[in-house]
């Protein structure tokens, strides 16, 4: 070995010796490079500076490590991402260049390489689709130029370049295909079905390769699974959608009945009913509904007696209906037949103890001789009557009622006949004619008043023009 051979095999020994940890030369740095490094975000040698020192048993190193390796990681998760997006947007030299970047700062983050790789995928994706489109047109372009060559050949048999041209165009035709499935196979292990599905679907007629038709098999398969896989949790997820609507539904009844808004649990039952699941849903919601109903017509009743009771018969008679609706509700529920006619004979009792009250009121009127008050009275249960009489119309106890009534009334009113046809036959014909008109305030249609009311009008009249066209007499 020559002089500068040798002294250079010894150097290496030396550098051997004394170990390789001294390299690169700035594998411990001075604080001056550290800290310029992690200003401008160089994780790599501050990284690689600060582990070594750590490992050296430097204290303040070990202690600034952890610190360092978050900013190192949170400039690898924000550089990995930033160059993510890039991708997905296709910006493929400005990902490329953000790349660089990241790399010279921080080679070994975990996400800067997940995005290198990403970049290089999408890239070459990107590639094989463009390659892909290209070679769809050239099929196309082959597909119709090979019937006009074969057309040219038939023509002209003389024509050698013809024949050429067709094997030519078939031979390109098996290589674009060829090419064409190999393009799809790339797209199957990227699990890009429909892109494989199309590329071999077009490679399969151009060539023989069992491998495509294998690969176009795997792809049904495949997509039917997909499609079922699909179906199953579309069906779950409307399975889930009926039970959250009808647990909602039930929730809004539930409410509904609680704050006694029972006509509006009534309209959503109706709807709990329509869906799937509803009808079982509803069971207990029903009985629950019913017992409310129960409850109301019994406190309505209640409450109209009291208001009768208290002389308050506009708003007694307003709280009778509001149950009679609610009794309706509840037959509508298909309530219990023994609970509704026991309701049912309830508020009967308090409207026909009503009409007994008012005509007992206008018997002690008329006797105290208050013929208005009396006559306002029997007129008020007339029309509680009507009205009791239009809801039960078979109801024997109502029509022996009804008659009552009218039996007094016409009693009271033959008596006021009698009356003015007293006064009439002693010349006294207006205070006739006033007590007959206060008769009709009771039997508005009696025939009698209504022929002793004309008679007496036009005597009066007549009585009147008589007056009228008196002449006086002057004496002598």
């Amino acid at each position: 070995m020559s002089g500068p051979g040798k002294r250079l095999g010894i150097l290496v020994v030396l550098l051997l010796l004394s170990g390789c940890a001294g390299w690169p030369p700035y594998h411990l740095g001075t604080d001056a490079q550290l800290e310029q490094w992690l200003s401008e975000d160089r994780y790599g040698p501050a990284l690689e500076v600060l582990e070594r020192r750590a490992a050296q048993g430097d204290a303040a190193a070990s202690g600034r490590l952890e610190a360092v390796r978050a900013r190192a990681a949170e400039f690898d998760r924000t550089q990995g991402d930033r160059i993510g997006d890039l991708v997905e947007a296709e910006r493929w030299e400005d990902a490329e260049h953000a790349l660089r970047q990241a790399q010279a700062k921080f080679r070994d983050g975990k996400q800067i390489q997940n995005a290198a790789r990403r970049l290089s995928e999408a890239r070459n994706a990107r590639a094989e689709r463009l390659e892909a489109e290209l070679l769809l047109a050239r099929v196309t372009w082959l597909k119709h130029r090979k019937p006009l060559w074969e057309e040219l050949a038939e023509v002209d048999p003389s024509d050698l370049e013809a024949p050429w041209h067709v094997g030519d165009t078939e031979r390109q035709l098996k290589e674009t295909g060829e090419r064409l499935g190999h393009l799809g196979l790339n797209a199957l292990s990227r699990r890009d079905y429909g892109r494989a599905e199309q590329l071999l679907g077009a490679a399969a007629p151009l060539t023989d390769n069992e491998q495509f038709a294998r690969a176009l098999d795997q792809i049904s398969e495949q997509q039917s699974r997909i499609r079922e896989a699909k179906q199953g949790r579309a069906r779950e997820r409307e399975a889930l959608l009926r039970r959250q609507t009808v647990q909602n539904l039930s929730e809004r009844i539930d409410e509904a009945v609680t704050t006694g808004q029972l006509s509006r649990a009534q309209d959503l039952l109706a709807e709990l009913r329509t869906l799937k699941g509803g009808v079982d849903a509803s069971r207990s919601l029903e009985e629950k509904l019913r017992a409310a109903l129960v409850q109301r017509v019994e406190q309505l009743n209640v409450r109209a007696e009291e208001l009768y009771a208290t002389g308050k018969a506009s708003a007694a008679q307003d709280t009778w209906r509001r149950a009679r609706r609610a009794l309706a509700q509840l037959e509508r529920n298909a309530a219990d037949s023994a609970d509704v006619e026991r309701l049912e004979e309830g508020l009967q009792e308090t409207i026909i103890r009503r009409v007994q009250a008012l005509v007992r009121e206008g018997d002690r009127l008329y006797a105290a001789r208050l013929g208005n008050a009396a006559r306002q009275t029997w007129k008020e249960a007339r029309l509680v009557l009507d009205e009791l009489q239009s809801l039960y119309p078979k109801q024997s106890q109502v029509a022996e009622l009804q008659r009552s009534l009218e039996d007094t009334i016409d009693g009271r009113v033959q008596i006021l006949i009698k009356q003015g046809d007293d006064l009439y036959a002693g010349g006294q014909i207006a205070e006739a004619r006033m007590v007959w008109q206060e008769a009709t305030q009771l039997a508005p249609e009696h025939p009698e008043l209504t022929s002793r009311l004309e008679r007496a009008s036009k005597v009066l009249e007549r009585l009147k023009e008589l007056k009228d066209g008196e002449v006086p007499i002057i004496s002598k």
